[in-house]
């Protein structure tokens, strides 16, 4: 039966091509017909959902999306209030591939059955094996996604919940535990081992068989909180392949007044996509559940232009809130001055390539140079440089990016954000991240770095440097909760600060430390005017490994202290970096001056101005 889109869904509509979702037989053959209508007409084309709920499947494996849409422009896609539950816990919701302009909006997306559990700690063997008992109405872990195994496979976390708030991590935990197997005992109730947070988890659960008890908790530079009895735990079936919204190779496309409260991989992907818009988005628990989303809440990898997130909420989702980056590739032959490079898409000319050698004590870029032609298939161009890159050997020890892929002109604005990790993990540069609230995040809420994957040493990622960052007016709550994380390099405890950034190169594997290089990379950051109010270890600020930043008139308050009160260490410190000034905030708790609240290490050239002023709240007097 057709039903009847509301009357001011259809008033947007107006001056489009209007197609109704209830007039064919399925959804994707209306998205089908709207596309094509949109490709015929060269005008505006609106598809409109009923003001209902549509369960939607899809018959393939992880990786596939219940519905997909390609080479099309000009087209709105007005869910006009409805909510689509997909019924398949494996699968993403759309796939768009190379679109310019289509908008998506006023749609709810949900899942049935989840691609997630929840439950409860009912008895505890060690700190890396305890017994859980799922709540009521949720799937059990014996569901096959939970343990899928090949091409596709199930990354199998447990995330230890606040049991006053259970959709924030519970403090002093890791921000994830890697699950190596479970028992069923019947009843709904399960007997979990973790992997230890040394083990790479590839390696923990193809060694682990049903049953093995792992290596014991190994010592750590914080102390890590196990799960205890009563403790919620969420458990994922995690496919990142498989995001809600994945986008390939498109440009000015927009999700406005989304709601998504269940995915098994990201909230919002743009792979080699510029420009992307995400406005008035909400990803958050529905009503009874801790979690939201697997994955990160927008991931931007390869965008010429950054994406804009406005007036969104991304919280208790599964990785990090917002992520902008770039990849690297490597050279595969040289003819000539003329280069084919793998991995890195096809540049454009004028687009300028960074050279590295990962393996380079100093981190300095090798070379730069300009491009001036490129041909053949993005997945292996032939490029030739305006410049002689002099002394570059065309092997793996060398990494190339673009940096014109590093997605400039991003903001992040009048957003609350509350990750399983990062708030925001930027490689990314000229942009801004203002007026946001930051809220219980796990590890830094904002990381200004160049390489986060840690996981990997092979990779050590040197391509690009965040510079031009403004991080203004922002309010930072309770923040660096959990332990810090030997899979993540930026969890790493030299790291830690709620806003940090840093510069790292390769290192020997796990668990061997990251290695901090003494490259100046991070360029030209501003952190101005914020609000830090609470934070659990680490630092507030932490700059390292920088050239030219900003920290002033920043309030600085509640620090994490002793039993007597006095802080643990330093609110603000500098680390291997050059003209850093630190003017204008107000440091509220009871360091015993300035210099205790600043920290200035002897290898960087910075100044701490006598306009810093810092408060003891217990006789509140300026100093």
């Amino acid at each position: 039966m057709f039903a009847t889109p509301p009357p001011d869904c259809v008033a947007r509509a107006e001056g489009a091509l209007v197609l109704h979702v209830d007039n064919f037989t399925s959804v994707q053959a209306a998205l089908d017909a709207a596309a094509a209508s949109a490709r015929a007409h060269a005008a505006n084309t609106a598809l409109l959902f009923a003001l209902r709920e549509y369960r939607l499947g899809s018959s393939g494996t992880a990786g596939s999306s219940v519905l997909s849409v390609s080479n099309v422009a000009n087209l709105r896609i007005d869910g006009c209030g409805a909510t689509v539950v997909v019924t398949t816990p494996v699968a993403g919701f759309l796939r768009v591939t190379n679109a310019t302009r289509l908008l998506v909006s006023n749609l709810t997306i949900d899942y049935e059955p989840l691609p997630m559990t929840q439950g409860r700690v009912v008895a505890v063997r060690s700190p890396l094996r305890y017994s859980l008992k799922i709540d009521n109405g949720f799937p059990m872990l014996s569901n096959p996604y939970f343990v899928a195994s090949g091409a596709y496979r199930a990354e199998r976390w447990a995330l230890v919940k606040d049991r006053a708030a259970p959709t924030r991590h519970k403090e002093g935990t890791l921000n994830l535990h890697v699950v190596a197997n479970w028992t069923d005992r019947g009843g709904g109730v399960f007997d979990v081992t973790l992997c230890s947070p040394l083990e790479l988890s590839r390696t923990c659960t193809s060694r682990l068989g049903a049953g093995a008890v792992p290596p014991p908790l190994e010592s750590r530079d914080d102390a890590v909180v196990p799960p205890e009895v009563g403790d919620p735990i969420v458990h994922l079936a995690r496919y990142y392949e498989s995001p809600t919204f994945g986008l390939s190779l498109c440009g000015e496309c927009a999700f406005e007044g989304v709601s998504i409260h269940a995915s098994p991989g990201a909230s919002f992907v743009a792979e080699g996509s510029s420009a992307l818009v995400v406005r008035d988005a909400t990803v958050a628990p529905a009503p009874g559940r801790y979690h939201s989303t697997n994955a990160d809440g927008v991931f931007v990898l390869d965008a010429r232009v950054g994406p804009t997130v406005h007036g969104s909420r991304l919280v208790a989702i599964g990785d990090d809130g917002i992520i902008v980056k770039t990849r690297s590739g490597v050279c595969t032959r040289q003819v000539g001055e003329s280069y084919t490079l793998s991995g890195i898409g096809l540049p454009r000319p004028g687009d300028v390539m960074r050279v590295w050698t990962p393996t380079a004590t100093s981190g300095l870029p090798a070379a730069s140079a300009t491009v001036l032609s490129a041909a053949g298939p993005a997945s292996a161009p032939t490029v030739s440089f305006a410049e002689p890159l002099d002394g570059i050997a065309c092997d793996a020890t060398s990494l190339w990016a673009n940096d014109n892929l590093t997605g400039p002109g991003f903001r992040i604005a009048d957003s609350t954000i509350a990750s399983r990790r990062f708030g925001v993990l930027c490689m990314a540069r000229d942009g801004v991240i203002e007026h946001n609230a930051f809220v219980d995040n796990p590890a830094a809420a904002v990381l200004l770095i160049n390489d986060d994957d840690y996981d990997d040493p092979k990779e050590a990622r040197m391509g690009w440097m965040p510079r031009n960052v403004t991080i203004v007016h922002n309010a930072f709550v309770n923040n660096s909760r959990c332990a810090t994380d030997p899979w993540h390099t930026g969890t790493a405890p030299s790291l830690l600060g709620v806003v940090a950034t840093a510069v790292v190169g390769p290192h020997a594997g796990q668990p061997a430390p990251f290695r901090r290089l003494t490259y100046r990379g991070v360029r030209r950051v501003t952190v101005a005017d914020n609000r830090f109010d609470g934070w659990f270890r680490g630092l507030a600020i932490s700059v390292g490994n920088a050239a030219s930043a900003a920290v002033r008139d920043n309030t600085i308050a509640n620090p994490p202290t002793s039993s007597s009160g006095v802080p643990l260490g330093a609110a603000v410190a500098v680390c291997e970096a050059d003209g850093v000034a630190i003017d204008g905030n107000a440091l509220v708790g009871r360091w015993s001056s300035v210099a205790a609240a600043v920290s200035v290490d002897a290898r960087s050239t910075s100044r701490v101005e006598e306009a810093n002023q810092y408060v003891d709240p217990i006789a509140p007097t300026y100093r």
